[in-house]
């Protein structure tokens, strides 16, 4: 299965996206600059292809990305062609929160009862990306 040469951002449609690396050279094109309270979701089809991106504003809560997952999992099961999805929240000021094992739990039972796969969920600080199932120790669900 082609993937994009390392460093370029995988094209919509074209190329798999395989990892936390490659799915966030896509998000950080359409993060808000300076960074602010948002949360994007990348739609992911049969071969893990992004082919639709979403961004939501002003997320301050923690819990928003729960609301994200259920309608973006609502909006990608009506759709023929999604699989999965991956979602981005960047909080500016703060990183991982003692409550998102919870948060990460509820977001993948929305999505799953969507008939679809919450691949990944992504906390974007102004240092960096950190991968929630990672950090939690429960297993990546990239593709293999």
């Amino acid at each position: 299965m082609p993937v994009s040469a390392h460093g370029r951002v995988p094209r919509a449609r074209i190329d798999p996206i395989v990892n936390a690396h490659q799915a966030m050279l896509v998000f950080e094109l359409a993060m808000s600059l300076p960074l602010r309270p948002e949360t994007l979701v990348m739609f992911l089809d049969e071969l893990w292809r992004g082919h639709e991106l979403v961004s939501v504003n002003d997320t301050t809560d923690p819990f928003h990305v729960v609301d994200v997952a259920n309608t973006m999992g609502a909006y990608g099961a009506a759709t023929d062609h999604t699989v999965g999805l991956v979602i981005a929240t960047v909080r500016p000021f703060a990183d991982v929160h003692p409550n998102d094992r919870e948060l990460w739990l509820e977001a993948v039972d929305a999505v799953e009862a969507c008939g679809l796969v919450l691949v990944d969920w992504l906390i974007v600080d102004s240092y960096g990306a950190t991968s929630v199932p990672d950090l939690l120790a429960d297993g990546s669900r990239w593709f293999q």
